[in-house]
């Protein structure tokens, strides 16, 4: 699987089974039938918090994202 990240210009907050962390950015991984989404804490680490979207999903959530800007 190959890895994409998506770093933002300043840090938001992102909640995971520890609590608060400060989130930098977007790790994304795609397998045969998902993209696995994690937050990058500001030490650069994918943390251990996930959630997957199913592909035949993608094209519906980017339309739903380009709504939001």
């Amino acid at each position: 699987m190959k890895e994409l990240r998506v770093k933002y210009k300043k840090s938001v907050y992102s909640f995971c089974r520890n609590g608060t962390s400060s989130q930098i950015g977007l790790s994304l991984y795609q397998d045969e039938n998902k993209v696995w989404v994690s937050s990058i804490n500001s030490k650069g680490n994918v943390t251990t918090g996930w959630m997957q979207v199913p592909n035949e999903s993608i094209p519906e959530l980017i339309a739903a994202l380009q709504q939001l800007i």
